[in-house]
């Protein structure tokens, strides 16, 4: 099902994905960046051949300029894949373009040019037309679409006033341009749009575990890396819970491994029903979970997994109740790096084995931390 709110905007993307996003812009950017920088240049000999000699050094001496400010995009592009750098390399990658237009405009106003040098300087009000066109090249949102085409329709209105004595395309009227490029921008967005919910998709199915729709430990490894850099970065405050069901094993061997993944799906189902948008719950593997809760103490954590642990109760096949051992790292543990956090978590897990399992442990326990917690 196409989730068109995400399609509008980029506020209901997760962090994680609008990352891979931002990687994947960012690469398209330098390509076509690097691409342009080298391939402009070479149109100044075209312009050499048939146009007056002094609008042709004008208009190279912006060619150049434009390629210099390609390599500079591509150049800078080259970064940590972030959402504000994505949406500034895209801009100055068609803002560029669009005021080479207007410059050109500028230099060919006013300027008799034979049969040849006319046919020449008309290539340049195609412009518009093929940057809008471009938009469909990347994986944008609908508002980002428009934000990218706005620039470049506003240099399409600007052409007239720059060179009077021609509109934008020979023979045709202005408004009715304006509304050819309006719908080429307009099928670009939703081009890109469409780029988009594939992308969401396909990052979906590969990110998440086959048989509870978690993230699976790739893309949690990623995210629990992530989560911890932006915590440190911004000073929040970050939980992470590491949980494993006790006595797992003997289910696999008394009835069968369908059996356990049906008691896998049940607690995956109720500690996702629990979770904020902001959580993530990762399969770790088998029937082991990690639980990620930023902007939240190891004690509120804490309080949140109880709460989830004592709801309905799971029954296990041979009738007893399920019950879970959950071992809790966080910020105030100053973890050297991500896999530190999750280390500990671990140890304190087994620690809750160690002790009787059925129970939670944290860095600061409070009177009722570690003392069970049925499922």
């Amino acid at each position: 099902m196409i989730d068109l709110k995400a399609g509008l905007t980029s506020r209901t993307h997760s962090e994680i994905f609008s990352r891979e996003r931002a990687r994947v812009v960012l690469y398209r950017v330098r390509l076509i960046a690097a691409l342009f920088a080298v391939v402009t240049p070479f149109w100044a000999i075209l312009d050499h051949l048939t146009l007056p000699p002094h609008i042709a050094l004008r208009l190279g001496i912006g060619r150049f300029g434009v390629s210099a400010a390609f390599m500079t995009v591509a150049l800078l592009c080259r970064c940590e894949p972030r959402l504000t750098r994505m949406r500034s390399g895209l801009f100055l990658l068609f803002i560029i373009p669009a005021a080479f237009f207007v410059y050109s405009r500028m230099v060919l106003s006013g300027t008799r040019l034979d049969y040849i040098g006319a046919a020449m300087a008309s290539g340049y009000t195609f412009l518009p037309f093929i940057l809008t066109s471009g938009i469909a090249v990347f994986p944008l949102t609908f508002s980002e679409s428009v934000a990218l085409a706005a620039p470049i329709l506003a240099a399409a209105l600007a052409a007239p006033f720059l060179l009077p004595s021609q509109s934008l395309l020979p023979g045709i009227d202005g408004i009715a341009i304006l509304w050819l490029l309006v719908l080429v921008s307009g099928v670009a967005a939703i081009s890109a749009a469409m780029q988009l919910f594939l992308m969401r998709e396909l990052f979906a199915r590969s990110s998440a575990d086959a048989l509870t729709g978690a993230l699976n430990r790739k893309t949690g490894e990623e995210v629990i890396a992530l989560q911890v850099k932006l915590a440190a970065r911004h000073r929040y405050p970050l939980a992470l819970a590491f949980l494993d069901i006790d006595d797992f094993k003997s289910i696999n061997d008394r009835f069968g491994h369908a059996a356990g993944d049906r008691i896998i799906v049940a607690l995956s189902t109720r500690l996702r029903s629990g979770l904020r948008a902001s959580d993530a719950i990762v399969r770790w593997g088998g029937e082991e979970f990690v639980l990620l809760f930023p902007h939240a103490s190891a004690p509120q954590a804490a309080r949140r997994i109880e709460a989830l642990l004592h709801g309905t109760s799971i029954i296990r096949p041979d009738e007893k109740m399920l019950t879970a051992s959950v071992g809790i790292a966080s910020d105030t543990d100053h973890p050297t790096d991500w896999r530190a956090l999750v280390t500990l978590a671990d140890e304190r897990m087994y620690q809750a084995k160690q002790l009787g399992k059925n129970r939670i442990i944290g860095p600061a326990p409070r009177p009722d931390v570690g003392q069970p917690a049925p499922v």
